[in-house]
């Protein structure tokens, strides 16, 4: 298969299609150059400080503590940075973030945990960043936020492998974790961590949604 190169959207969609269809977990130098490239660029370079504290978000009433990390090998599903049987802990920098994320109905309770960071982390941002390049790279750089903003509701297993694969690629890079925007809170900002021991909850306090906003467009 042959992989566009003279556009960071095509390149991303052609590398989706190699990784979903062709081959998994080998991909060619070329591809790994680019990607490489971007990872290793300054530009994403981003600091989360000892003692910063971020929230994650359960459905119901999980007051204990211990009830609120990342699930263990054996429970950890697919998500958009993690394969099935490697959990990550996935968190965001504020309450409203956190509660959009679970999509939770009216009257729904909601606990949310309050993470404080254990250490000094490297992460990968995808937010606020302008990659100076070329165009190409300029252009992958925001379709890569783009998608792992993406809202996925279909074959989720299958359509977050190319996260998947570059969330690894960030991992083996010595990065601690990748922040991007949220999905379903316009402003919102996650957080995953690659080590699910780098932020302990200390406290929970639970909530209830009293409405949902949504905003719609006619598709024409």
């Amino acid at each position: 298969m042959e992989i566009n190169i003279n556009s960071g959207e095509q390149f991303w969609n052609d590398f989706e299609k190699y990784l979903k269809h062709n081959n998994r977990f080998f991909i060619p130098n070329t591809i790994r150059q680019i990607l490489d490239k971007i990872i290793i660029d300054k530009t994403f370079n981003g600091k989360i400080l000892s003692n910063e504290i971020l929230y994650r978000g359960r459905k119901g009433r999980h007051l204990c503590i211990d009830n609120m990390g990342a699930p263990n090998e054996e429970e950890s599903n697919t998500g958009r940075c993690n394969p099935k049987g490697i959990p990550y802990l996935y968190l965001s920098r504020d309450i409203g973030t956190c509660i959009s994320e679970l999509k939770p109905n009216i009257g729904e309770d909601v606990t949310i945990g309050s993470f404080k960071i254990n250490k000094d982390l490297s992460i990968f941002s995808l937010i606020d960043n302008v990659y100076v390049g070329d165009k190409f790279e300029v252009d992958l750089s925001l379709f890569l936020n783009f998608n792992f903003s993406k809202f996925v509701t279909v074959d989720k297993e299958l359509n977050y492998i190319p996260t998947q694969f570059f969330s690894e690629l960030v991992k083996n890079n010595s990065f601690d974790g990748i922040e991007y925007s949220s999905s379903v809170y316009k402003t919102g900002k996650n957080i995953v961590l690659f080590d699910t021991n780098s932020a302990s909850c200390f406290k929970t306090e639970l909530y209830k949604v009293n409405n949902i906003y949504y905003e719609y467009e006619k598709r024409v």
